[in-house]
């Protein structure tokens, strides 16, 4: 009786596991981004406390007590967006925005500035001008302040439902799409590629760990 050649998926599993890690071990990213421009930017995507104000004319970011003056003047700017992303805790003050110093936005005719919390449970609080306020699926503090305020929020128990009838919808598709398994076929498939799979990338994560000096002490 003539032998199967063996085969390649197991390899094929490795190389596409080793691509991913290779992919996913990368340098960390700031975790608040600033577009310095006359429109505004603050991006945020760790857990922060961020304020923004006027400090000798120029616009102000202050990270976990850390202050960053811009080249942006003050009442040169004309709109304001500051955004947090993730599922992390912000505190994201805005209460140093005042119509003295942002001149340019004190004049305009809609909420010239935009404030959104993100995934986790944000303290956020608007400026003294018109903003626009969105609260993320956290369980997020919002206060307005003196201007003409807009705030949206979507609660959590609704971002619970939906994500509860996805995970549903990808269960059932999964039944009916992928193939069943024999349960020899099962049992070759966890023996004979799984294990192997999971102790190499046990091997490889740690040894990336180790020799890039990120290892948790």
């Amino acid at each position: 009786m003539p032998r199967r050649p063996a085969s390649s998926f197991p390899t094929a599993a490795l190389g596409i596991a080793l691509a991913a890690l290779a992919l996913s071990v990368r340098p960390a990213d700031a975790a608040v981004v600033v577009t310095d421009a006359t429109s505004f930017v603050v991006a945020i995507d760790n857990n922060d406390a961020v304020s923004v104000d006027c400090a000798g004319g120029f616009v102000r970011v202050t990270d976990d007590g850390t202050p960053t003056t811009y080249t942006t003047a003050c009442a040169a700017v004309t709109g304001m967006n500051v955004t947090a992303t993730g599922a992390f805790d912000n505190t994201i003050g805005l209460s140093g925005v005042t119509a003295a110093a942002f001149t340019q936005m004190a004049t305009a005719p809609s909420q010239p500035v935009l404030l959104s919390g993100g995934g986790g449970v944000d303290t956020l609080t608007g400026s003294e001008l018109g903003d626009v306020i969105k609260g993320g699926p956290g369980n997020d503090v919002m206060f307005g302040g003196p201007g003409d305020d807009a705030f949206t929020w979507v609660p959590g128990v609704i971002w619970f439902v939906l994500k509860l009838f996805f995970m549903f919808f990808l269960f059932a598709m999964a039944k009916a799409i992928v193939p069943r398994y024999r349960y020899d076929q099962l049992m070759r498939l966890g023996w004979k590629v799984f294990l192997p799979l999971s102790l190499a990338m046990v091997v490889i994560v740690a040894g990336v760990l180790h020799f890039a000096g990120i290892a948790p002490q």
